[in-house]
């Protein structure tokens, strides 16, 4: 048992040492995640705050039918600094499409007669929703029509001699109860799933395609089979280090997002986004068992491959199905039945929300625990099952059908 593991460790060391002088692994496992999730995380912040004030700042132009039949109203419009009025000339609504106006107001012609009767009146607002500004002139003349609104409803009242009050029979005060903590946690949850399913698996994926069908393509593999290990100790050794690998992509990850986190709550208000000690040691070991899992799934699949970029299109389809769970997991709600936790990194995903949001449901990381730890024993005896075969691990003129001839004298000798 010691000399198994110790050839295991041989292998382990030999696909790390490997790993490191691979400029694409160490791009995958420290550039991305320690250098631009920050970057990511922050700009993309950045640029909606950006793009808030940007729209806020910008004049509109806004044409409009029929402003002799409303004075008050299109004096409001005049003195507002971030619209500029003009009247309507041509087909509106192709100067829409055009972006020659952001948006058209029509005035019916009794407006004024009616707001002078004590009636009430309707304007129409003509935009393009495809268009940016002609979206946010729609809010910023809504705003004004409101307080004319408002004039007029106040000046009625002052003509009845009533108090403005009258109006307001029941008022809703709102009160969020959610603490800054439960604020932050919420953030998170809609984030941290997402890196921490994406990194366990694109953490170890370069070094999955290298140490499978990058060995077939540069004709080394056959050199290992050769040597004492078995198969299991090869297996054993190669998923080792492709799991080491996602994992330290996922630490290194997580730790960036946490000292951006910081950062991004600054933009974001009075939000808590620090991670609990409990929390933390709950998805940790789920975090390091999906990488296992998504390691063996890896091996496996890159080992049908005869070349490196053959491989690639083997992974991706696994890529997209382990990303789904993410976007699943986003609409499904927490407190949701056990059931749903034995789908294999679904329930990873939808658990580390709860946590997040701190809501710790024992019998959901009970369930998330156990189902995830058979799934990555399953996945690793596939794994070791398709090393085990001799037409798929050496290809001979090129086909997957023709064993080594090397490798069949090996099952000879040990026979």
């Amino acid at each position: 048992m010691g000399g198994r593991m110790r050839r295991s460790l041989v292998i382990l060391r030999k696909e790390l040492k490997d790993t490191v002088r691979d400029r694409r692994t160490l791009v995958t496992m420290v550039l991305v995640p320690v250098l631009l999730m920050p970057l990511i995380l922050i700009g993309t912040v950045k640029l909606q705050e950006w793009s808030m004030r940007s729209h806020a700042e910008d004049v509109v132009e806004l044409a409009v039918t029929g402003a002799e039949y409303a004075p008050g109203l299109m004096d409001k419009l005049a003195s507002d600094g971030k619209i500029e009025v003009a009247g309507a000339s041509g087909d509106a609504v192709a100067m829409l499409k055009d972006g020659e106006i952001d948006g058209h107001l029509i005035i019916p012609s009794d407006f004024e007669e009616r707001i002078v009767a004590g009636e009430g009146s309707a304007v129409t607002m003509q935009a393009n929703s495809t268009k940016d500004n002609s979206a946010a002139a729609v809010d910023k003349v809504a705003l004004i029509v409101d307080d004319y609104s408002e004039d007029v409803v106040a000046e009625r009242l002052r003509d009845l001699e009533l108090d403005t009050g009258v109006l307001n029979g029941v008022v809703l005060v709102p009160e969020d109860t959610a603490t800054e903590k439960e604020k932050g946690g919420t953030f998170l949850a809609y984030l941290l799933p997402m890196f921490l399913v994406i990194f366990a698996l694109v953490g170890g994926m370069y070094t999955a395609m290298d140490i499978s069908a990058g060995e077939k393509e540069r004709k080394t593999l056959e050199a290992l089979l050769m040597t004492p290990a078995s198969r299991t100790e090869i297996v054993t050794g190669k998923f080792l280090a492709v799991a080491t690998i996602a994992v330290i992509t996922i630490v290194l990850s997580v730790g960036a997002i946490f000292v951006t986190a910081p950062m991004m709550a600054s933009s974001l208000g009075a939000v808590d986004v620090s991670l609990d000690a409990a929390t933390a040691l709950i998805m940790l070991p789920i975090a390091v068992l999906l990488a296992a899992m998504f390691a063996a799934l890896l091996l496996a699949v890159s080992i049908f491959a005869r070349s490196y970029k053959e491989a690639q299109n083997y992974v991706t389809p696994l890529y997209l199905l382990a990303v789904l769970p993410v976007i699943v997991a986003n609409v499904v709600p927490s407190g949701g039945s056990d059931a749903l936790f034995v789908i294999p990194g679904f329930s990873a995903v939808v658990l580390f929300r709860e946590l997040l949001m701190d809501e710790f449901i024992l019998s959901h990381i009970l369930v998330t625990a156990a189902t995830t730890i058979i799934y990555t024993a399953l996945s690793i005896r596939w794994a070791a099952a398709i090393y085990s075969r001799g037409d798929v691990l050496v290809d001979e003129g090129g086909g997957p059908g023709k064993a080594f001839s090397p490798l069949a004298m090996l099952r000879r000798r040990r026979r």
